[in-house]
C-alpha cells in the first residue's frame, strides 16, 4: 500500500482508497490513471466473432480483442491511436487521454465510431449492417 494525496484537498490516502474519507473525491490508482480502457460492441448475424486491433501513433499495435470485449492499453500521455474492427468499414482515429473512457460501436452501413464515455458500457448487439 503506498500513500498518496487526494488531488481535492490534498489529505494522504492509500492507493487502494476507493474515495477521500475526508471530501469524498473519487481517488484512482496509479495504472488506472495511466491506461486507456475501450469497449468494443459486437455484430449480430456474423458468422464468426472477429478481431479488433487499435494501434498507437507510429502504428504499433498496442491493443488486441474480439467484439464485444474491454481492452485496457498503457498510457502516459495524449496520443492519437486508430481502431480496426474486422468486418466493418472504416479505422477511425481518435485523440485519447491517460484515464480515458472509449466505446467502439457501428453505425450506419458498419462503420466504426469511437467516443469518449463515462463509463464504458456492456456490449450492444448492432444488426448485420449496423443498425442497433
Amino acid at each position: 500500500m503506498a500513500l498518496i494525496r487526494c488531488p481535492e484537498c490534498g489529505t494522504e490516502v492509500s492507493d487502494k482508497a476507493g474515495s477521500c474519507p475526508r471530501c469524498g473525491c473519487p481517488i484512482a490508482s496509479a495504472a488506472q490513471l495511466n491506461t486507456v480502457e475501450m469497449g468494443f460492441d459486437t455484430v449480430s448475424g456474423q458468422v464468426f466473432n472477429t478481431g479488433c486491433t487499435v494501434y498507437g501513433p507510429d502504428g504499433e499495435v498496442l491493443a488486441k480483442c474480439h467484439q464485444g470485449d474491454t481492452i485496457s492499453f498503457p498510457c502516459s500521455r495524449p496520443m492519437t491511436v486508430t481502431v480496426k474492427m474486422s468486418g466493418a468499414f472504416g479505422k477511425p482515429k481518435i485523440d485519447v487521454e491517460p484515464g480515458g473512457k472509449y466505446q467502439v460501436s457501428i453505425s450506419g452501413m458498419g462503420k466504426v465510431r469511437v467516443q469518449k464515455v463515462s463509463r464504458i458500457r456492456e456490449p450492444r448487439e448492432a444488426g448485420f449492417w449496423g443498425s442497433i
